[in-house]
């Protein structure tokens, strides 16, 4: 970094179940919460200042079995809290061998936000400019 100070990056493997990267990313960013003393472990108000979690997912491994659906919720529970989440969401429909219409109830796979109000940036990845 420009200031001298390193940055970890810490990637998940991907298992059988894609969708389960979700909630051990989750634990995983709790972990490294705890070790750095941020957020409840330390002495700010609340997590994301020394850890960040990114994660980065196809169509169907955020809209798989529920089990993002479950962690995204539990999210606002206090020993669930890891200051929210960046997810980047790449829509190729290759997980789903339906059309978006008939695999899910909304349009876009990350609806699932909506859930607890989290903003979402759709970017048209064959025209990003527009």
């Amino acid at each position: 970094m420009s200031n001298g100070q390193k940055l970890l990056v810490s990637m998940t493997k991907p298992p059988s179940h894609l969708e389960a990267s979700h909630p051990v990313s989750v634990g995983q960013t709790r972990a490294w919460q705890q070790e750095y003393k941020d957020g409840f472990y330390g002495d700010q108000d609340y997590p994301g200042k020394y850890v960040v979690n990114v994660q980065i997912h196809g169509d169907a491994a955020i809209m798989g079995q529920g089990v993002s659906q479950e962690t995204t919720l539990m999210s606002h529970l206090p020993h669930f809290n890891i200051g929210g989440a960046i997810h980047l969401i790449v829509n190729n429909q290759l997980g789903f061998t339906t059309p978006w219409h008939c695999s899910r109830g909304t349009r876009y796979c990350s609806d699932i936000a909506k859930v607890i109000s989290a903003p979402v940036l759709h970017v048209n990845g064959e025209c990003p400019e527009e």
